[in-house]
């Protein structure tokens, strides 16, 4: 799952649909799986709120990055790259770690008909480093 605008894009959507479509329901294989309705539209839904969040999580990590780096000009020069440094792994450590925790947002979507990234959060507790491994 792809936080980019582009990854809303109708047949990024559509083709994920289908797949969850061919594996959780594989009786409705009319037109290879692709439709357009009301699971397209929960998945839109989902994506828009991932991408919220997203921004949200960015704006916060930029702002604790601000600070950091006004720190670090005032440490000197050796640690205020330093502290940027870290500051810019552990924002990427981040990020990775949300978008592996809410990576089966998208099928839970399809399977419960609900919009409930909470509960992919949920499900993935205790298997971040399995989903990580598979993943990579």
């Amino acid at each position: 799952m792809d936080l980019k605008p582009a990854s809303m894009s109708s047949p990024s959507l559509k083709a994920e649909s289908a797949m969850a479509r061919a594996v959780l329901q594989p009786a409705e294989d009319r037109f290879g799986y692709l439709r357009v309705g009301p699971d397209e539209l929960r998945q839109l839904g989902l994506m828009l709120l991932i991408f919220v969040l997203g921004f949200i999580f960015y704006v916060f990590s930029v702002l604790i990055l601000a600070v950091a780096i006004v720190v670090g000009h005032f440490a000197g020069g050796v640690a205020s790259a330093l502290i940027g440094a870290i500051a810019i792994v552990a924002f990427l450590v981040g990020w990775v770690f949300i978008l592996t925790r809410l990576s089966l947002a998208s099928p839970l979507t399809f399977d419960t008909r609900k919009i409930d990234p909470m509960a992919a959060w949920r499900l993935t507790r205790g298997r971040f480093w399995p989903l990580l491994g598979a993943y990579l």
